[in-house]
């Protein structure tokens, strides 16, 4: 695996993963995030700060 920047490009494919991982933890009675946040704005500003991080596989 490697681990990178995100880009501006990956921000749908993270909003993706989030759904799913709130979907999860709302079933589990984890109450962290919402559907609307972070929204695809947040992730925006955190990719333009470098703060923002993915995972890939080789």
């Amino acid at each position: 695996m490697q681990v990178e920047k995100a880009k501006a490009g990956n921000i749908l494919e993270v909003m993706y993963l989030l759904q799913h991982c709130i979907e999860d933890f709302n079933k589990n009675s984890v109450y962290q995030w919402h559907m609307s946040y972070p929204d695809y704005f947040r992730l925006l500003r955190e990719v333009e700060k470098e703060t923002l991080y993915i995972i890939k596989s080789k």
